[in-house]
């Protein structure tokens, strides 16, 4: 019988090279396919990061439009309370051909108070009871008047989310005006009648030290029997009226302020631009009417609440009944580039600035100041008075806010609320 023949050298060498090769080819295989998943998850991962950094930026940029929004109005009650508008904010952050970049782009912004406090009611701002004031109590306005709140945005998109919260602050407008003035005119002054012309609210005095100042800076007449109460010094640059009608509290001086010194100029030119378009004024036949007509933005033809800015040289005419504003909460009234007349019965309780003078504010009571910048003559007429109210004065270097900034090391990024 023929043996079996034994493998030749070559043989085995050719046998082991092939089962190496075959190796060789399944570890290339392997690690293809291990390149291969770590490639697609490096890109899934990068996208995802993508992803989250654009929520990111929407989120922070949403806290951004949220303290414009405050800079502009300052929500000390619940009916000012700040609106965010998603589709606005979508329109100007997605402009630019970013639309594809964050896609389903959602975004919330929630408002609410710093700290646990109570309401004119007595209703606590922590309203679930948690120890804690957030978004869920709902107060959506600076209830305790601190000047503080929280302003918290989450944004969404592709199916990431980020959610960020700060605390805000606000600067207020400071208007320099010297404490206890009450009327001021660098130009002539008449007044007419038999009231008293300026007075002082009793519940609202200066403090000691503070004396109640009215300044005329050129000449002033007495055409009727007008007063001025005890507790207040009135200064004019000259008085050509009969000596008999000359009120014993009233002193000729030559040390008359200056215009600025009662009222930064720039401070008109910062009112002019954050007056709402409901509450500002440049056509003449608007301001020249005897009251300002009604509009669909402005229904009430004699509103004088809060910030209102006349911009016209004509007389501004203002014809109204009850009372405007308050102590706490007081308005301002601006008549750029003309003069101003008040009528009526009504009560008005906050500071006006007129460039040119004040002619016969009727019957109405101003409680806080009267400035008038120009030189053109100024008429007290009829039985009107100008009350000095220091609460008015303590009040109005809060009433327009300058500015909402952030809180130092208040900023934080939070867990994302579920959608």
């Amino acid at each position: 019988m023929r043996g079996t023949q034994p493998m030749t050298r070559a043989g085995r060498q050719r046998g082991s090279s092939l089962i190496m090769l075959i190796g060789a080819i399944a570890a290339l295989a392997i690690l293809s396919a291990a390149l291969t998943a770590l490639i697609v998850n490096a890109q899934a991962n990068s996208t995802r990061d993508r992803q989250s950094t654009r929520v990111f930026n929407a989120a922070e940029a949403a806290v951004d439009d949220a303290l414009s929004i405050l800079a502009a109005r300052w929500p000390t009650t619940v009916e000012l309370s700040p609106q965010f508008d998603e589709s606005a904010f979508r329109t100007r952050f997605l402009d630019g051909g970013l639309t594809a970049q964050y896609p389903g782009l959602t975004v919330q912004v929630s408002f609410y108070d710093d700290a646990i406090g109570e309401d004119a009611a007595g209703v606590s701002s922590d309203t679930n009871g948690d120890g804690i004031v957030d978004a869920g109590d709902g107060w959506t306005y600076d209830m305790n008047g601190n000047d503080r709140l929280y302003v918290e945005a989450q944004a969404s998109s592709g199916g990431r989310s980020a959610r960020v919260r700060a605390l805000v602050t606000r600067d207020t407008v400071s208007f320099h005006i010297p404490r206890g003035t009450a009327f001021y005119t660098p130009g002539d002054m008449r007044s007419n009648g038999g009231s008293q012309v300026i007075g002082v609210d009793s519940d609202a005095e200066p403090p000691a030290g503070y004396g109640v100042v009215a300044y005329i800076g050129q000449d002033y007449v007495n055409q009727g029997s007008s007063t001025y109460d005890p507790r207040v010094n009135v200064y004019v640059g000259d008085y050509t009226g009969n000596p008999a009608s000359r009120p014993a509290n009233v002193t000729v001086s030559t040390d008359i302020p200056t215009v600025d010194s009662m009222l930064d100029p720039r401070i008109l030119d910062y009112l002019q631009m954050v007056a709402t378009p409901e509450n500002y004024y440049t056509d003449p036949d608007d301001v020249s009417d005897h009251f300002i007509p009604p509009t669909t933005a402005n229904p009430d033809p004699d509103d004088l609440t809060g910030l209102v800015f006349i911009e016209s040289s004509e007389l501004a005419q203002y014809q109204f009944r009850g009372t405007f504003n308050s102590a706490d909460k007081p308005g301002i009234l601006v008549v750029r580039g003309g003069s101003l007349r008040l009528d009526g019965g009504g009560e008005y309780y906050g500071i006006i600035y007129v460039d040119g003078g004040v002619v016969d504010i009727g019957n109405v009571i101003v409680h806080g100041a009267v400035i008038c910048a120009g030189r053109a003559a100024s008429d007290l007429g009829g039985s009107q008075t100008i009350r000095y109210n220091d609460k008015v004065w303590m009040a109005l270097n809060e009433e327009v806010t300058l500015a909402a900034k952030l809180v130092p090391n208040t900023w934080r990024e939070l867990p994302a609320k579920a959608d």
